[in-house]
C-alpha cells in the first residue's frame, strides 16, 4: 500500500563497512535502502593515490550500476591524471 511505501521511505538505511586492503584505510561503504535498490548508495574511500584503485572503481562500479549513486572519496583524485 501507499502507507507501507511512505513508512518505508522514513526507515533509516542499513549501512555496512568493508575493507578494501586492511593496512590503508581503503573501504566501501554501503548504504541499502529500505524503501528499494533504487536508493542504495556505495562510497568507496581511497587513502591515496594507488594504481590499484582504477580496477577496484571498475569493478564497483559495474556492480552498482548505472542507476544507483557510487561516491568515490579521496581528497587526492581531481582528475584521472592525477592517480
Amino acid at each position: 500500500s501507499v502507507e507501507d511505501v511512505a513508512s518505508q521511505s522514513r526507515m533509516p538505511p542499513e549501512v555496512t563497512a568493508e575493507d578494501i586492503w586492511d593496512f590503508d584505510g581503503s573501504a566501501i561503504i554501503s548504504a541499502r535502502a529500505a524503501a528499494g535498490s533504487h536508493g542504495d548508495v556505495r562510497a568507496v574511500v581511497f587513502p591515496n593515490t594507488d594504481m590499484k584503485y582504477l580496477k577496484d572503481v571498475e569493478s564497483i562500479s559495474k556492480e552498482v550500476g548505472p542507476d544507483r549513486l557510487l561516491l568515490l572519496v579521496n581528497p587526492f583524485w581531481r582528475n584521472v591524471e592525477s592517480w
